[in-house]
């Protein structure tokens, strides 16, 4: 982590550029991250992913894929 102190003038033109947007970007990302259990269950439901919900409901870590079955 750069200490205040080395985020000096001449070290901005050094830094990788980001456009503007890239920090509102990364929050939105952050709040899609935290969105709640049952509002992600029921838009799977919703989709028809049926898998998914049935995993999402048991709190898997792993989830099968959506056409194991036609496999």
């Amino acid at each position: 982590m750069p200490t205040p102190a080395s985020l000096s003038t001449k070290n901005l033109g050094e830094r990788r550029w980001q456009p503007p947007y890239a920090s509102k970007m990364a929050s939105r990302n952050q709040a899609e991250i935290r969105i709640s259990f049952k509002r992600q269950l029921a838009l799977d439901l919703s989709l028809h992913n049926y898998d998914l919900a049935q995993a999402r409901r048991k709190k898997l870590t792993t989830i099968k894929p959506l056409f194991s079955k036609a496999a």
